[in-house]
Formats: C-alpha cells, structure tokens, sequence
C-alpha cells in the first residue's frame, strides 16, 4: 500500500459535506467533520491548516493526471486534485475497481473538473455524492441505478449542475439526469425549467406512484422510467415526438398512459411487460411505430389508432399497417380464444402474438409468406399451427415456449429451421419435417420433452448439434445413409429406417 497522505480540502467542502448530511463542530482553530452515510458509518475528518484527516485509510490510488483518491475503513471515498477524472477509473491500475462494494460516500473535492463514464457504477452501496462547483462534465451512467442513493448534493457555485431535493440535474442543458431510487418519496414534480428527461433517470424508482412531468419537456430519454414498479399514471407533455426504446418497460402497475398528438414514433418495448395497461391510443402524427412496444402486456385488451392516421390502422384492436398487409401487434390482454388473420396480410411482424395466453388457435392465410422472429414466442395456450405455404423459413423463436402446442404443419415452402423455432414446446409429441428443408438450425426443438417422433428427409444436410437437446424419449426416422441416420448416431439418439 502506498504511503497515506493527507490531502488538501477547503472550507467550501466541508459546507458541501454539511449540506449532504454531515455535521461540523468547531473548536479552537480545528474543525472536525462527522461523516455518517446513511446513519450507518462514522468517520472523523479534522481540518488544521487547511488538511483533512480520513478515518483510517483501507485503500488509494489515482484516477487522472492529478487526481488521487482514498477510501477509509467507513466507506467514504474522497477524490482530490486537480483536472478531468481517467476515462476508466476503476479499470486503472490503482482505481477503485477492487472496491466498489465498500464506498458508501462519495466526496469529490473541489478543484476535480470531471467524471468519467460509469466512474462508479456497481458502488452497489452508495448512499449519497457530493459534487463541487468545479465539475463541468459528468459522463452517461456515472452513478449506479440500483444503488440505495438517497440524494445528490452539488456547490451552489457549479454553473452546470445542481441537486433540487436531492435529484441531479444538468441545469446548462435543463437535463434531469438521475433521480436516486434511495427516496422515498411517492410523487415527484418535475421541475418546470426542465426540457428534457435523461436516459434511464428514474430506472428502478420503485417508491413513485405518480411523476408530474411539467408541459416544456420535449425529450425523454430510453428506459427513462424502466421498472418503476409502483408508477400508475404519466401524462406525457405535447411537444415530445418519440416514445423512446423501453421508456415504460417493467412498469407493472401503470394502468394510465397519455400519449399526445406530438409524437411521431413509438419504439421497441417502450411498454414491455406493463402489465396493469389495459387500453391504449396511438395518435394521428405516429408514422414509426416499432416491433414489440407493447410486448407481454399481458392485461392489453386493445390498441387504438386514431382513424385519420395516414400509416397504421386497428382492426378491433390489432394494430396493422394501412394497407392490412402486415399485422404489426396482437394485443397480449385479449382474450379470445381464436383468430383468424385477415386474408389481406401476408407478413406477421416481429413479437406480433408473443405472450399472448389466451389463444388456442390463429388462422394464418394462405397469402402469409414471411412470419418473423418470435411471431408467437411464449403463446402459451396455442394448440396447433398451420404454417401456409410460401413461408421458406421457420424463423427464430417462432413458437418458442408455446407449452400446450401439439401439432405443428411445416409446409413444403420452408428451406430453414431456425435457432429456438420449437423450444420448449413440451406436448409436441411429432413432427414431420417436409421435403426441401435444408438445415435445422441450434436448439431447434429444445427441451421438447413430449416428443416421441421426428421424421427428417433426405433434403435435409445440416443438423445443429443442439438441435434435439433435452428430448429424451425421441426417435428420428428417415432414410439409410442420410444426415438423420449420421445425427442419430452422432448423438445416441435412436433410428428408425423409413
């Protein structure tokens, strides 16, 4: 361990320290500071001729040109110096790395001008920050999210930061940046000056049942309110244009959501797994509206599209594009036990059924030629599938964990099985693999335990390794000499010869 020196401190820290919670008793020409984060850890820091003393030092090292720092045994981690923080201060040589768990406290000294990128994400203990006037920059995800941190304390005197109640906000761009999942409290108003809500600022707020967002933002960054468990209502402001990738995701008690005229796109799994989202409507300006916004929301009855909207449509519900030719989402809420795809579509998009578990049967015209990824992923009561001819792949996660499906057509079209197509479709006890499919791709038919039979033609010259894992009681059938009679043998499967 290097030699422990005392660094250099000001009185305009000590303030800092106070306004974060901490307490000063003056006696004679010393000042001694008592630092208690969180309640928990004391140290004892006393200032004589402008020094401070940590309580013992436990580790140090630097974290730029003229940048040190010290961590004592009670977990509060003080940075000195002068200039920008090290792009990667716990990948340093002597950062912090090591200690990310033990800091509790974190004191940037004024002087320090930055800090870096994800500085001290996984402080998985970190209760409070204290920030000097002089930091002009803090880089994306600088603190953890998941980190039980009470609050923000910034110098009045910084010209690009500050920390109303605790919450940090870059008041040069009018950016909030972090609100700390240590607070407690249920509601939050947005301060109105604010124009702009940062990437996952309020991820993991699972004290907020209502947050106020004031009508001048304009942008709210993605998974900026991701798995804000008890959240129940947002209005979003008119001026905002994108619903931004996961904004809402894990949201499980949001029964309310506003979407205004403004917005121009709605992104993938904004909403995912909201599960408390019964109705929603898309407004007229929306032209972008992307794969899986809605996925696994599981109470979703329907989403309604404005009917002057130029690029999508619903039809009792179900979003389509204008012309019906792509069926875009089904809603996971509803609840009829069949559906019949109207006969003008030909593609069905991305997570379009996924999670949806009331349906036993869809109807798939015969015009269907393309049917993407995870079309149907997790359709857990879907019974059987009758893939229309045209359709040349059966594409990844197609009906991955469709649990109750025991029939399957696969038409003669189809040249590809892809990765996860069947897995875990545990009562598909046969399939019959048509002539002209050419490979069957990695865990293809994974942890299809049912399955009995699988009858593999000759067309068929590639076979992943993973395929057939976990299907314990299952046969190949085909021909003498073939790549199915080869896999078999390869992987102790039995063989039947046709």
């Amino acid at each position: 361990m290097k030699q422990i020196r005392k660094p250099m401190i000001s009185l305009a820290l000590l303030v800092s320290f106070a306004l974060s919670g901490c307490t000063m008793k003056l006696s004679g020409g010393n000042i001694a500071l008592e630092v208690r984060p969180s309640g928990e850890s004391e140290a004892q820091i006393t200032e004589t001729a402008s020094s401070v003393q940590l309580g013992t030092v436990v580790s140090q090292g630097s974290c730029g040109e003229q940048l040190t720092w010290q961590l004592d045994e009670n977990g509060l981690l003080l940075v000195s110096g002068k200039g920008a923080m090290c792009d990667t201060p716990k990948e340093a040589p002597d950062g912090w790395g090591e200690q990310l768990e033990n800091i509790r406290t974190v004191c940037v000294q004024e002087g320090v001008t930055s800090i870096a990128e994800y500085a001290f994400w996984g402080c998985s203990s970190l209760t409070s920050v204290t920030i000097p006037a002089s930091v002009k920059w803090i880089g994306t995800n600088a603190f953890p999210r998941r980190a039980p941190l009470t609050g923000f304390s910034v110098a009045d005197g910084n010209p690009q930061y500050t920390a109303p109640d605790g919450v940090l906000i870059d008041k040069a761009r009018k950016t909030l940046i972090h609100y700390p999942i240590g607070k407690q409290d249920e509601s939050y108003t947005i301060p109105d000056w604010v124009t702009a809500i940062g990437e996952n600022a309020f991820g993991d707020c699972a004290a907020l049942t209502n947050v106020t967002i004031p009508e001048g933002v304009v942008s709210i960054g993605s998974s900026a309110f991701s798995r804000c468990t008890a959240l129940k209502s947002i209005v979003i402001p008119n001026g905002v244009t994108d619903i931004t990738v996961g904004v809402f995701a894990g949201c499980k008690a949001l029964t309310d959501v506003t979407i205004p005229d403004s917005v121009t796109s709605v992104m993938g799994f904004a909403f995912l797994e909201c599960s408390a989202l019964t109705e929603v409507e898309i407004p007229v300006g929306v032209t972008r509206f992307d794969v899986g916004a809605f996925k696994r929301c599981s109470a979703l009855t329907a989403i309604h599209v404005a009917p002057d909207n130029p690029v999508f449509t619903d039809l009792d519900g179900v979003i389509f594009d204008k012309s019906l030719t792509t069926l875009i989402e089904y809603p996971g809420g509803k609840t009829d036990s069949s559906y019949s795809i109207p006969e003008s579509v030909t593609c069905v998009d991305y997570d379009a059924f996924a999670g949806n578990s009331f349906l036993t049967s869809v109807t798939i015209p015969d015009g269907v030629i393309r049917i993407h990824d995870e079309a149907f992923d997790g359709c857990a009561s879907l019974v059987s599938a009758d893939i229309p001819e045209g359709v040349e792949e059966i594409e990844n996660d197609l009906f991955s964990g469709c649990t109750c499906l025991t029939s399957v057509t696969i038409p003669d079209s189809a040249k590809y099985i892809a990765i996860e197509a069947f897995k875990d479709c545990v009562s598909l006890a046969n399939v019959e693999i048509p002539e002209g499919v050419e490979s069957i791709g990695p865990f293809a038919f994974q942890g299809c335990t049912s399955l009995t039979s699988a009858t593999i033609p000759d067309s068929v010259i590639g076979i992943s390794e993973t395929a057939f894992l976990d299907c314990e009681s299952l046969v190949i059938r085909g021909h003498t000499g073939s790549k199915a009679e080869a896999y078999a043998k390869e992987n102790n499967i039995p063989f039947e010869q046709q």
